[in-house]
């Protein structure tokens, strides 16, 4: 997969604090959907291994949602929906679809889940497994998004004229989202997560803010195009 580099944490707040205050520090950084996806907590008064076993739990979820939403994995539920062409999903996918499509909506289209074919096309799925790739349309009659047609009452989805999704525009800031949500339900208050440029950050417990520095487009050293306080 074709990966597009757009923000790069730049922080160097994340082992400092006020005097007198412990932090518990704990990071990792993973791959999921065919990008880096990092975490750093920053905890007050929390043992360390309360962090660890939140972050941990917040990957198995993040990657079970992966399992459903890779275009690039044969076995995820979103292929298995592309070749069937019409089954009931989980809850999880039909919400995800459902908020493309409102997207797409709002857009006049712009934000479109069925451009496989152009995607392929264009070569953006050179390392895609050939047994996917080789099933995957060559024409164009499946491209649009009133192409997705969901059963609210089933959550069924039926893809109509030959359709093929790929949700990699929109699942990486869910799956983000969802690790986020994770963290705060696990009770961790402080904590950034950069999935790939797509980036949730809380506060930090010394009152700082997070830095985060947008690269600038087009360049191969990490040029700073904009720094946020955020």
């Amino acid at each position: 997969m074709k990966k597009l580099y757009a923000l790069f944490l730049i922080s160097f707040l994340f082992f400092n604090g006020c005097s007198g205050e412990r932090f518990v520090p704990y990071g990792k950084t993973v791959t999921i959907m065919g990008t880096f996806v990092e975490i750093k907590i920053l905890e007050k008064d929390m043992p360390g291994s309360l962090a660890k076993l939140a972050l941990e739990n917040a990957l198995t979820y993040a990657k079970k949602l992966e399992e459903r939403l890779d275009i690039f994995n044969p076995e995820s539920e979103v292929n298995k929906l592309n070749i069937e062409g019409k089954m009931k999903v989980s809850a999880e996918l039909f919400g995800l679809l459902k908020r493309a499509q409102f997207i797409s909506e709002k857009t006049d289209g712009k934000f479109d889940i069925t451009i496989s074919p152009v995607l392929k096309e264009k070569g953006f799925y050179s390392d895609m497994p050939k047994e996917i790739l080789n099933t995957i349309p060559d024409d164009s009659d499946g491209i649009g998004w009133k192409n997705v047609v969901l059963d609210d009452n089933t959550m069924e989805v039926a893809l109509e004229n030959n359709a093929w999704i790929d949700l990699s525009g929109i699942a990486k800031g869910y799956i983000v989202d969802n690790i986020s949500g994770f963290l705060l339900n696990s009770r961790i208050k402080y904590f950034l997560v950069n999935g790939g440029g797509d980036i949730y950050v809380t506060h930090k417990p010394d009152g700082k803010r997070w830095v985060v520095g947008l690269r600038k487009p087009g360049e191969e050293k990490e040029k700073m195009a904009l720094v946020l306080s955020l």
